[in-house]
C-alpha cells in the first residue's frame, strides 16, 4: 500500500520522484522480506522493470517464482501474469 502512495507521486519533479520510487522500493523490499504476497510480487515488478533502483530480471523472476511456490491463489495468479510478461516481453520489443 504505501509503495502504491509514494509511486504515485508522478506528478511530482523528476528528483522527487527519484527519490519516492526509491523510498517506495525499500519498503516493498522490506514487505517482501517478511513474505507478504502483495509485497513480493510488487517487489519483483520494481526489480524487474527497474522503478526504483537497478532492474534484474533473474532476480525477479526468483521472487515471481517463490510467489509461486508460497502465495495465496492471487499471488500465484499474479505471478503467473509477472512471469509470462517476463518471458513475452523480448517477443514484443524487436
Amino acid at each position: 500500500e504505501l509503495s502504491s502512495r509514494l509511486i504515485d507521486g508522478e506528478r511530482a519533479p523528476p528528483q522527487s520522484r527519484r527519490s519516492a520510487h526509491a523510498a517506495a522500493r525499500a519498503w516493498t523490499a522490506l514487505a517482501a522480506e517478511l513474505g507478504d504476497p502483495r509485497g513480493i510480487f510488487d517487489f519483483a515488478y520494481m526489480m524487474q522493470f527497474g522503478v526504483g533502483g537497478e532492474a534484474n530480471a533473474s532476480r525477479a523472476e526468483e521472487l515471481y517464482r517463490q510467489l509461486l511456490r508460497e502465495g495465496d491463489w492471487a499471488g500465484r495468479v499474479a505471478a503467473l501474469s509477472g512471469l509470462a510478461l517476463h518471458h513475452l516481453r523480448p517477443y514484443f520489443m524487436r
